[in-house]
């Protein structure tokens, strides 16, 4: 059976390293990816500066990119292109750099030009960065984040707000029940079920 790495055995990090498939499991649904040998071998100081890359993003990167440089019909597969026609593949940290093979025939072989292929490409990071929106009249040094802890406790606190004020408004007679709401805002501090007292209106 024919392996579905369409790179393996051409593609190395920049450190000289190849890059071996492998592939995990995440809810029944099957990631492959291209690691360094150095990862692999519990080496990686000896590993390039990409050291594991997303298959399938590679392989489709790859074969555009050669299709297109050599004007090869779209009817072409994949596999069999880049079996054709790709040597190597060297992963740096912003580019692919592709070595092409030599073409077949007499008086057929490439100049030097047509014969490296470098395409952009940065990988991209396995999460997201998270940010926090600051108000522009807060100056930076003024600003502290707020713990999540917190947070919810605040969340929660709003929510209460909002409870007894919806309780205020649907009442027949209009007047909320100020005794009840009195004694709940009047309770000792940390007798609130961890939630801040709320001000009063």
């Amino acid at each position: 059976m024919k392996s579905e790495a369409l790179l393996a055995g051409r593609i190395f990090d920049d450190h000289g390293n190849r890059m071996t498939p492998s592939h995990v499991r995440k809810r029944g649904i099957k990631y492959r990816y291209y690691v360094s040998s150095a990862l692999l071998q519990g080496q990686p100081e000896r590993a390039g500066g990409v050291n594991r890359i997303p298959a399938a993003e590679i392989e489709r990167l790859v074969a555009r990119s050669v299709r297109h440089h050599l004007n090869q019909s779209e009817e072409t597969e994949d596999a069999v292109l880049i079996d054709t026609h790709v040597a190597r593949i060297e992963v740096q940290s912003d580019q692919l750099v592709i070595k092409l093979a030599d073409a077949k025939g007499i008086g057929s072989k490439r100049s030097p030009s047509r014969n490296m292929l470098k395409v952009s490409w940065r990988k991209t990071p396995s999460k997201r960065r998270r940010e926090i929106l600051v108000p522009g009249s807060v100056p930076p040094q003024d600003f502290r984040a707020i713990r999540s802890e917190n947070r919810a406790l605040l969340i929660a606190s709003i929510a209460r707000g909002r409870r007894l004020a919806q309780r205020a408004h649907h009442r027949p007679d209009g007047e909320c029940d100020k005794h009840r709401d009195a004694r709940w805002l009047q309770r000792p501090q940390g007798q609130h079920d961890d939630l801040a007292p709320l001000p009063r209106a």
